[in-house]
């Protein structure tokens, strides 16, 4: 495997200040009172217009962790107000920690630092947890590895990334939106789902990867799933992304749209996306309509190819960190 976590203490100190610097630089700070299970603490934090996120440090709450909630606001917070948390990412101090759920990890490859959750989420409430994350977050979790153990977490994005305020903005975004599912009762998983086979074999063991060609582009992947699936809730449509698809659109527990989505036009993408369309609904009971998604045309030869396997392309590009599809309308209105 090429991720592991950082469990020294100097190297996580390192790691948190870099993450302390890239969320603080150019934002003026504010003191609010932040609030977690009928409780509340002053706290310092920094709010970002473009992403109505809000981050807060504390190095001396607790001797274990670094304490970093998380939440979303749409206007600036003023001095004294009170926020709410929606998530804390919380990495140990030293050691290993899963308890804290947040924790740094390197890529053994090309020594990148990637911030990482485990997946632990609380909320006050019953139902919200650790399972219920897993069962209802869209994305993947990748597997790190430590004396021969692999345990899987969420790569959010790495720590000198520019664009890291925009995925933590999806991250958080996720974790509201699965915690308003489950207290709204939604269920955990789609009702009769089990009802379409899947063959696990499809899926394989996992293959050697460079972190910054393939994680990192799944974390950018993540943040089209989510745009995807808005427009979907827009438009009355039911999605899940039910593993092993990237996401689906259902109606009376038939796949009606799957969607494969990737963040490279490059040959190995597109072969991948192809293929794992038409293996993954080999073996419905129904043909549901297939889309390719990708950041741009795939050229000419490719285009054809997909008309000719009546695959749907449904491409994007990147405007200040959010996809801007161009014809998602005209794929969801022909649903």
């Amino acid at each position: 495997m090429s991720l592991e976590p950082l469990t020294g203490p100097h190297e996580i100190q390192e790691a948190y200040a870099t993450l302390h610097k890239q969320l603080t630089r150019n934002i003026t700070p504010v003191n609010c009172n932040v609030g977690w299970k009928g409780e509340s603490k002053k706290l310092t934090v920094y709010w970002r217009k473009e992403n109505n996120m809000w981050v807060g440090f504390d190095d001396k709450l607790s001797p274990g962790r670094y304490w970093c909630p998380y939440g979303l606001h749409e206007d600036a917070p003023r001095n004294n107000e009170q926020l709410n948390i929606i998530c804390e990412i919380n990495p140990p101090k030293s050691g290993l920690d899963l308890g804290c759920a947040g924790l740094f990890v390197r890529d053994t490859l090309e020594n990148k630092i990637f911030l990482c959750h485990s997946g632990k989420i609380g909320g006050g409430y019953p139902g919200v947890g650790k399972d219920a994350f897993w069962r209802n977050y869209i994305g993947v979790g990748e597997p790190v590895a430590l004396k021969g153990k692999e345990f899987s977490v969420v790569v959010i994005g790495g720590i000198e990334d520019g664009n890291l305020w925009m995925l933590l903005a999806q991250f958080i975004r996720e974790v509201a939106r699965i915690k308003e599912k489950i207290r709204a009762h939604a269920g955990a998983e789609i009702e009769g789902m089990d009802l379409f086979p899947y063959n696990k074999e499809y899926v394989g063991k996992r293959r050697p990867y460079t972190v910054t060609d393939t994680v990192k582009s799944r974390c950018y992947q993540g943040i089209v799933t989510e745009a995807i699936m808005e427009e979907c809730t827009k438009r009355h449509l039911t999605a899940s992304n039910r593993k092993p698809y990237d996401l689906f659109v259902y109606k009376k527990q038939q796949m009606e749209i799957v969607f494969e989505i990737k963040t490279s036009t490059d040959t190995a993408s597109v072969q991948q996306g192809v293929g794992q369309l038409m293996l993954y609904t080999a073996n419905l009971p129904n043909q549901p309509r297939l889309v390719l998604v990708l950041p741009g045309d795939p050229g000419k030869d490719y285009t054809h190819a997909l008309c000719n396997l009546k695959i749907d392309l449904l491409t994007y590009r990147w405007k200040n960190g959010t996809p801007v599809f161009r014809n998602l309308d005209d794929i969801l209105r022909r649903y």
